[in-house]
């Protein structure tokens, strides 16, 4: 099965919410980076904006998906167990139900498992230190 690899990180600094990732498929590399400036901005969308603009790149520039496995590697908590589905469970894992009363970070998530949708894929929560390069491309202006 092929591999599909993607480290992403996100930042924000007043408004203005900066996003960076890498991706590895069959020996290739591809870079992102940007900048958004919005009312609102805070490090966990930055985090989901920069996950949403890497899968979005990884189906603009790797064919044949279907046969993929997608894994995903970052070092926001949040985005990582939440997009897994680890996270946002009632207390008694009835129902499931993330960023309950943050409508911001529900849109933002919605829109990726949007992207994600008929994807195989995994998350994987890594430390800082593991995600240097994406980080670094945050920092990119």
């Amino acid at each position: 099965m092929k591999i599909v690899e993607i480290e992403f990180d996100g930042g924000y600094s007043g408004n203005v919410g900066t996003f960076g990732y890498v991706i590895r498929s069959n020996k290739r590399e591809f870079l992102g980076h940007g900048s958004v400036e919005r009312v609102g901005m805070t490090n966990n969308v930055a985090e989901y904006l920069a996950l949403l603009k890497a899968i979005q790149r990884v189906k603009k520039e790797v064919k044949d998906l279907a046969g993929c496995e997608i894994m995903i590697y970052g070092d926001s908590r949040l985005v990582v167990e939440t997009v897994s589905k680890r996270w946002g469970w009632s207390e008694k894992r009835v129902v499931w139900n993330p960023h309950k009363g943050q409508p911001h970070l529900r849109y933002m998530l919605d829109r990726v498992f949007e992207e994600l949708q008929g994807l195989n894929y995994q998350t994987v929560w890594v430390r800082r230190h593991k995600n240097k390069r994406a980080d670094a491309l945050t920092r990119i202006r």
